[in-house]
């Protein structure tokens, strides 16, 4: 096994976050506290003397290039972008509201988190398709010419990328705003820190 770093984050906080509104690939923009989230991974990242040279890759959905500009800015990275760290599709329930679907969009949303690989909402995604593209990238990153990834991506997505990673069932966590999933692969196995990153 390749030796290999990475840090997964989620963007910073958005307006839809805040409105309770399923986003999937839709977009909003950062709050002010999404800015500050941002700001705090970017010290993160400048302040580890591991991510000399690091690779940082984002989702190109407005809200993680946005956060990505922020972190590489302070961090001295180069962000980059790839389709497959995009978020998982909700289909028919993305931009709504969660108190407030419909009979029917409740059933669509409550049919998935029963069963988030196999059952599909029109127009959305299952969680075997979001691992098969989440295992086609961390393919692409075997060939990498660096070892340290910084990957700022969607809830879905890391928690996706972390259990690819660990071997680890992708419901035995979440994916907050101020969390970077720290990831180490080695031969002589894999260590998992979450590391909470705030003011």
């Amino acid at each position: 096994m390749r030796h290999q770093h990475f840090w997964i984050c989620r963007h910073g906080e958005t307006t839809h976050n805040v409105e309770g509104r399923i986003q999937g690939v839709l977009d909003s923009g950062l709050t002010e506290r999404g800015r500050l989230q941002a700001r705090l991974l970017g010290e993160y990242f400048r302040a580890l003397r591991d991510n000399d040279g690091a690779n940082l890759v984002a989702s190109p959905l407005h809200r993680t290039k946005s956060t990505a500009r922020i972190v590489g800015s302070i961090a001295g990275l180069i962000p980059c972008y790839h389709d497959a760290l995009k978020e998982l599709g909700r289909g028919i329930l993305e931009g709504k509201l969660k108190g407030q679907l419909s009979a029917e969009d409740r059933k669509h949303n409550d049919n998935f988190k029963a069963d988030p690989w196999t059952y599909r909402v029109p127009g959305g995604e299952t969680f075997t398709e979001l691992r098969a593209r989440v295992n086609g990238f961390l393919a692409e990153l075997e060939t990498a010419a660096v070892d340290c990834h910084v990957i700022i991506t969607h809830g879905f997505v890391v928690r996706m990328i972390v259990a690819q990673l660990i071997g680890d069932d992708v419901s035995g966590f979440r994916a907050p705003h101020d969390t970077v999933h720290y990831v180490q692969q080695c031969a002589g196995g894999v260590t998992y820190r979450p590391v909470l990153v705030t003011s």
